[in-house]
């Protein structure tokens, strides 16, 4: 009876320690191609903000007013959300668009992700970076941390366009669950890769950026699914006292024509 229970024990083990394997080594393999494909991308105009909780990716491309673009914290998300505008923005403004911290190709370090953290960033970005008050667009999630950190530093912003603000949603038992799941090491990176297998990606270079950084990619994207992102973006906006254009949609990626003339004739 013992011998029988202890085979069952050691066959349990073996088997959890194949999968265990097969896991890793299928992560690592993503990884490594992830990395390579990363090469081939051009970052010649990329630069990198020193921020105190890890380098931050960017572009500054154009001449005249400052104007920062916030990309959504979606999946994938980065800067390449506004990809389709940057080019006619910076005939009239230089253009500044980051990656968010965790990001990206900016810094994925295992912080605690909230939404103060990211106005905090947004802030110093604007300080350090463009050096002084700007105009602001911001993209879903994006744009509510731009309206937050707007509040706590009003001086920073002379207009602002809110695209689609997201930012309060009371996360589900298992949003929370799957949020905690993607903080584990093995089997965290696993059910990240399987959630943003290119299949799901809306385009090659959003997948990239989602699996740029390798394992440590996960952790801002936990933060979303556990609720630590949530914010009171509707009463940030109502406090907003600068000239403000909320709209409902993200227009910048259904018409980029559209809202680089909106920027024109409001900015």
């Amino acid at each position: 009876m013992e011998n029988k229970t202890a085979k069952k024990i050691i066959a349990c083990v073996l088997a959890a320690g194949g999968t265990a394997a097969a896991c890793a080594a299928v992560n690592c393999y993503i990884r490594k191609l992830t990395e390579a494909k990363l090469k081939k991308m051009d970052a010649a105009r990329s630069a990198t903000y020193r921020w105190r909780y890890g380098d931050v990716s960017y572009v500054a491309t154009g001449r005249g007013s400052p104007l920062l673009l916030i990309h959504d914290t979606e999946t994938g998300g980065s800067r390449l959300e506004w990809e389709q505008c940057i080019r006619s923005l910076s005939k009239r403004y230089r253009v500044y668009a980051p990656d968010l911290p965790g990001y990206g190709r900016s810094a994925k370090p295992g912080l605690s992700y909230s939404a103060y953290l990211y106005c905090s960033f947004i802030n110093d970005f604007i300080r350090d970076v463009a050096g002084g008050a700007v105009y602001a667009a911001g993209s879903g999630r994006g744009a509510a941390f731009a309206a937050m950190a707007r509040s706590l530093e009003p001086q920073l912003y002379k207009k602002m366009i809110l695209l689609a603000p997201n930012g309060f949603a009371p996360p589900s038992r298992l949003r929370k669950f799957f949020g905690r799941l993607l903080s584990l090491p093995l089997l965290g990176e696993t059910v990240y890769n399987a959630m943003s297998a290119r299949a799901r990606m809306k385009s090659d270079g959003r997948y990239l950026m989602a699996h740029a950084g390798g394992a440590a990619a996960r952790h801002a994207v936990a933060a979303e699914y556990d609720g630590s992102l949530d914010a009171d973006a509707e009463r940030a906006v109502q406090k907003i006292d600068i000239p403000l254009h909320n709209l409902r949609e993200k227009t910048h990626l259904t018409s980029p024509d559209g809202f680089c003339a909106l920027c024109a004739s409001f900015f």
